[in-house]
């Protein structure tokens, strides 16, 4: 054989062992490791361009599942600092839900009557809130003008200076009078502190309802509680320091949240504490209540009571100073110490019974409400400090919360 013929042989062996050799690795390269074939690589003509609107980083159910922490979150605007002064109590405008109107005036009249079916409240500077038809209203008695605000369905005045909130029917929360938004949520109702300086608010969710606190010195609001989104809460009042609020969840009875970090939820009260009519009393660093008709002292720790329940009070109004307490017994409107002992009667005129008192500011005395003989409209009555009782000419129509009074503080609830 030729040398020539020779290594072409060797050749056509060394190409024929190679083959054999590699067809295995290049079998392998086109399988997926997993035995199914891969999909095809996108050629660049096929890559969409990319999107430019931001992807969702949670699926729908993940979003509506709440943090485990309560949340934090940023005011749509900081709360008006003018609205964080003090500004004196107008003593002489009052203000009475007559059903189909409300009318307002100093206490000695004349009354103006206004377009409203329910009074919302009176602000330390004698403007009226009502609520009109499916809006609300806000009136300026200096100049006899009102201000419609038909979106609005909450009016809450500040207990200190001569602004507000309102809820509006969307639930935002707004500064009045300015009408700037502060919180854009579902806002059920809303209360301040004694202070003026901080609001609670009750936020309707899908997923909860819950419990925000806001400094209006800053901008932030906190959540402190949460409840199921069908549990209803009602506001009843603030600890006087601004340290606990006091609300009813879900019925009947007492509980309360502390505003510390974390903050502390407990109930007080499995028996009812102060019906709709007569809300809390803040009594000059103390807060009282009714409890089985006996007036008590309410803290964190519990009801603390002050009297028996022979007497049956079923209204209570204290004094500027915290000393005495006035309040609507079966002896019709009475005074008490501040401890609840009696010192005397305030009205002794029989064929009336006495519904409601309210006690003014240092000097302004009280008004009380007394249903004589038409059992639908009461009657509105005024008490000076060392006078004696007498009758204003004003009627209203409904509770307690038909009447008030511009020397009387707003007390920051609904």
């Amino acid at each position: 054989m030729s040398p020539t013929l020779k290594a072409v042989l060797a050749l056509v062996f060394t190409a024929a062992l190679g083959w054999v050799l590699l067809r295995p690795v290049l079998e392998a390269v086109e399988q997926d490791p997993l035995g199914v074939r891969a999909a095809p690589s996108p050629s660049r003509e096929a890559t969409a361009a990319p999107d430019p609107s931001p992807r969702p980083t949670e699926t729908e159910q993940d979003a509506a599942v709440l943090p485990d922490d309560l949340r934090i979150e940023s005011l749509a605007s900081a709360y008006p600092a003018r609205c964080l002064r003090p500004h004196p109590p107008t003593a002489d405008v009052i203000a009475v839900d007559r059903g189909a109107a409300i009318a307002s005036g100093p206490l000695g009249g004349p009354q103006t009557e206004l377009p409203g079916d329910m009074l919302l409240g009176v602000g330390v500077d004698g403007r009226v809130a009502g609520r009109a038809g499916n809006g609300s209203f806000i009136s300026a008695p200096e100049v006899d003008s009102v201000r419609r605000l038909s979106d609005v369905r909450l009016v809450v005045w500040s207990p200190v200076s001569r602004c507000g909130v309102a809820v509006a029917k969307d639930g935002a929360l707004l500064a009045l009078p300015s009408e700037q938004l502060l919180v854009e949520a579902n806002v059920r109702t809303v209360a301040f502190s004694p202070d003026g300086r901080m609001l609670a608010l009750v936020v309707k969710e899908e997923q909860a309802t819950s419990i925000w606190v806001v400094s209006l010195r800053g901008v932030e609001m906190r959540e402190v509680s949460r409840e199921a989104p069908d549990i209803q809460i009602e506001l009843r009042g603030w600890d006087p320091g601004g340290k606990a609020l006091y609300l009813r969840t879900g019925g009947a009875g007492l509980s309360f949240v502390t505003m510390g970090a974390p903050p502390r939820t407990g109930r007080l009260s499995s028996e009812p504490v102060d019906e709709l009519d007569q809300p809390l009393e803040q009594c000059d660093g103390r807060v009282l209540g009714l409890v089985r008709n006996q007036i008590a002292q309410i803290t964190i720790r519990g009801p603390q009571m002050l009297t028996e329940g022979g007497e049956g009070y079923s209204y209570i109004s204290c004094s500027p100073d915290g000393r005495f307490i006035a309040a609507i017994g079966s002896r019709g409107l009475v005074l008490l110490d501040a401890n609840g002992g009696f010192l005397r009667d305030l009205t002794e005129d029989s064929g009336y019974t006495d519904v409601f008192v309210d006690w003014g500011e240092a000097g302004a005395g009280l008004v009380f409400g007394r249903v004589g003989s038409d059992p639908v409209a009461a009657e509105l009555w005024y008490l000076p400090e060392g006078g004696s009782a007498r009758p204003t000419g004003i009627t209203y129509r409904g509770g307690p919360r038909a009447v008030d009074w511009a020397a009387s503080p707003p007390t920051g609830m609904p």
